[in-house]
């Protein structure tokens, strides 16, 4: 699977990024561990936004991803790859328990660069491919 494609795919019909990830993950277990590093740096930067504002108990996040690429470094002797992740539009809606307001942060664009060891899970491809 291309999980790239996959990911612009789903969120083009209008999913949201957290739909999409646990959707890639469902039909591409492989795919788990990557997105879920780049899902845990896209949470921290939205935990940065959200620490502009006071008294926020509860948040959803919801963001339309624009770019999913993941292309070798150079100089890495092949063990690692980057993962860009660029997501337009994000937005927090911010929902307090006293009452049912909402404040929308958006970001322009989070730039989200993440790196795996690319080795081992191809590793693991070949040996599933000899299994079959």
């Amino acid at each position: 699977m291309d999980i790239s494609k996959d990911i612009y795919r789903i969120c083009s019909l209008g999913k949201t990024l957290t739909e999409t990830i646990q959707e890639v993950i469902h039909e591409d277990p492989q795919s788990k561990e990557i997105i879920e590093k780049i899902w845990k740096i896209y949470d921290t930067v939205l935990d940065e936004e959200m620490s502009k504002l006071q008294n926020t108990p509860d948040a959803t996040i919801n963001g339309k991803l624009e770019t999913f690429q993941r292309i070798p470094l150079e100089n890495s002797n092949n063990n690692k790859q980057v993962c860009r992740l660029v997501v337009k539009d994000a937005k927090i809606d911010v929902k307090y328990s006293n009452n049912s307001s909402k404040i929308d942060i958006k970001p322009q664009y989070l730039k989200i660069v993440a790196y795996e060891q690319a080795s081992n899970k191809d590793n693991k491809n070949k040996k599933k491919s000899n299994a079959k």
